[in-house]
């Protein structure tokens, strides 16, 4: 086979791609190259075993002038070997290499294998590459990874909100909060009958007030909590004690607590918020008296008269081993010490109540333990005979209904002379007692169903046609339970408050 034919035909005689057959680049065979300066027996002997750089690019080699480099054998692309022959990449108009083993094939990659694009010389656009990878695919990748970051965080945020207010209390919605052993007290509005005044302590410390009428509470809308403060300067756990009256054509509110440093305060108000039965602008909480009382007494109480008393009277658990009473007299604007017991128990709770007799003239009563049973103190000649006139022989508590160490005492009078005391027995048990100012003991007991934690402050009011206990309710220490049971016993109401 000559020369010419070695340069048009494949060792299988058959007819080999020309640059003239294609609509490509027109393939300049070596005999109209320039001439590159060489030897030209070898050149010769080249041309000859040499495969077209229309085949399979040749890889570059540090080799001798002439290799028989075979049939499948790469050589270099956009290279010169050691003798200076450049091997030429051919491509058709699509940029595909040709495979010379597919019969005309077209090679799945422009890329011949081990060779960089740089080798190739194509004058194509080049893409970077890294870690297998082009720079627009890794680019894409940090974003996508960015975003999942971004988005995780983000749920992850909203997840946990969602799980923390489900892992707390709804402080929308449920009964109000209190802290454990809060004081509660209660007075019916001097200017509505149909509203009752109730105060206690929330987790905070701060003492709110919660009215109630027509069986709505103001605090079940929970925005007006922050409204409802009366003061933030009682202790934790202060026993309290509330008064409503009217004085100088004025409706008074009037709240009693204890400080951590066991000072009696008071503060009052005199206005509500508009539209609403809030009270508002209470004012800053004052001492009453430089005494202090007993450490860890619970025993405080307040009542009012302008008729009886003049004014008020509060009593509590002094320092000095007996109950004080303290006077405030409205002519004088002053508070002073009045009577004091000393037989009285300082441990127990206190309770007191005004009480018009049958003939028309009025009664103070006062509740506290003496020996274990609950006694009544009471005091009717105010204005005549002072404060130290007090009938220490009213009614006692029946001997099989003794009182526990510690417990709080309450009480509520109905318009039909009747007292309603309540106290814990020995377990935790309720009692109610049952007293009229006529006679000189209890007339019944009744040991009350009810799920109280022992030691709990107790509050009542005979309000809505019963006389109503406030209290904490053993199952959940800081929610106040509200029982109100008529005088035979028939069941009105039994709530969580509000």
């Amino acid at each position: 086979m000559d020369q010419q034919d070695h340069a048009t035909k494949d060792p299988m005689g058959n007819a080999k791609y020309t640059a003239l057959e294609h609509d490509g680049l027109e393939v300049v065979t070596p005999s109209e190259a320039p001439e590159v300066a060489q030897d030209e027996a070898w050149r010769s002997q080249f041309s000859k075993d040499r495969k077209s750089s229309l085949l399979k690019p040749e890889a570059v080699y540090d080799a001798p002038p002439y290799r028989d480099y075979g049939e499948k054998e790469n050589v270099g692309i956009g290279k010169r070997d050691e003798e200076g022959l450049q091997h030429i990449d051919r491509r058709d108009e699509e940029g595909m290499q040709y495979d010379e083993a597919a019969n005309g094939g077209y090679a799945a990659s422009g890329k011949v294998a081990g060779v960089s694009e740089e080798e190739m010389g194509n004058g194509r656009s080049r893409r970077t590459y890294c870690c297998g990878m082009s720079r627009r695919l890794v680019i894409i990748l940090i974003v996508v990874v960015i975003l999942v970051v971004v988005l995780g965080a983000v749920l992850g945020g909203v997840l946990g909100t969602v799980l923390n207010k489900k892992s707390e209390p709804d402080e929308l919605t449920g009964p109000l909060q209190t802290i454990p052993n809060t004081g509660l007290t209660a007075a019916l509005s001097s200017n509505d009958p149909d509203q009752l005044l109730t105060y206690f302590q929330d987790p905070e410390g701060r003492i709110l007030e919660n009215s109630y009428k027509h069986s709505i509470w103001t605090l079940s809308d929970r925005t007006n909590l922050n409204l409802s403060v009366v003061t933030t300067a009682a202790t934790a756990g202060s026993p309290l004690a509330a008064l409503s009256y009217s004085y100088n054509n004025l409706n008074y509110r009037q709240i009693f607590f204890v400080t951590p440093t066991g000072t009696i305060m008071t503060a009052n108000s005199t206005a509500t918020i508009s539209g609403t039965s809030i009270a508002t602008s209470w004012s800053a909480a004052r001492a009453i008296s430089t005494d202090i009382v007993a450490p860890n007494s619970i025993g405080l109480a307040a009542c009012v008269s302008e008729e009886l008393m003049g004014g008020i009277r509060v009593f509590y658990p002094s320092q000095y081993g007996w109950v004080q009473e303290l006077k405030y007299t409205f002519n004088n604007a002053t508070w002073a010490e009045a009577d004091y017991w000393k037989k009285a128990d300082t441990t127990s709770g206190l309770a007191c109540a005004v009480k018009s007799g049958s003939s028309g003239n009025s009664f103070l009563n006062l509740y506290v333990q003496v020996a274990g049973n609950v006694t009544q103190f009471w005091n009717d000649d105010f204005m005549n005979n002072g404060d130290f006139n007090w009938n220490e022989n009213g009614p006692v508590a029946w001997s099989n209904r003794t009182i526990a160490s510690g417990s709080d005492i309450a009480v509520a009078g109905d318009n039909s002379q009747t007292e309603y005391v309540y106290y814990q027995l020995e377990g935790g048990v309720v009692t109610r007692g049952i007293v009229n100012p006529t006679v000189s003991n209890y007339e019944t007991f009744d040991d009350m169903p009810l799920n109280a934690a022992v030691g709990t402050k107790l509050t009542a009011a005979f309000f809505d046609g019963g006389s109503m206990l406030m209290y904490q309710n053993a199952s959940s220490v800081s929610t106040i339970m509200l029982d109100n049971v008529s005088r035979y016993g028939a069941e009105i109401a039994k709530e969580p408050v509000p």
